[in-house]
């Protein structure tokens, strides 16, 4: 049996909310007026170290520098990987609440691939100068990231406010 895993971010929206549930190193951000604002964080090996100690795991450097959950691997939550959750591995998701405003535009969120590569001025132009379509504007963000030498896997939604 594959016991592989693989990250999760969902975002549920509701009169006034939106609830950002991460677990991994996906991203959600929300577009509000003339900036982004982060609804969730990577979980790192790096960005969890403490809460991954105090579970009883360990965080090492790999020849090339690179911090692992026991050696092993860089997310620090994910769903699967059971087999190493003795390592301070967990799938409980971090759960983030921002209240919406009139000023909000779009809710982004897409995996590591796109974040790895695109910076948010770069985003933010591309929402900016794309057609107000859900589609077209992440179909634009995976080519862009695609064109500045994106290494991992690229999903990309975009739930666009007031349509």
């Amino acid at each position: 049996m594959d016991e592989s895993g693989c990250t999760a971010l969902a975002a549920l929206c509701v009169p006034g909310r939106v609830f950002v549930a991460n677990a991994g190193d996906c991203g959600c951000v929300l577009w509000r007026g003339d900036e982004l604002l982060p609804l969730s964080r990577e979980h790192t090996a790096q960005a969890e170290r403490e809460r991954i100690v105090a579970a009883g795991g360990t965080v090492s450097a790999t020849a090339d520098g690179k911090l692992r959950v026991g050696g092993v691997i860089q997310v620090s939550r994910c769903i699967g990987d059971r087999s190493l959750r003795r390592l301070g591995l967990t799938a409980e998701p971090e759960v983030q609440t921002a209240a919406l405003s009139e000023a909000d535009k779009a809710l982004v969120i897409a995996s590591d691939g796109l974040w790895d590569v695109m910076p948010a001025a770069r985003v933010l132009h591309a929402l900016n100068n794309t057609a107000r379509s859900p589609d077209l504007i992440a179909k634009r963000l995976i080519f862009d990231a695609m064109d500045r030498g994106a290494d991992d896997n690229i999903s990309v939604v975009v739930l666009l406010f007031g349509q």
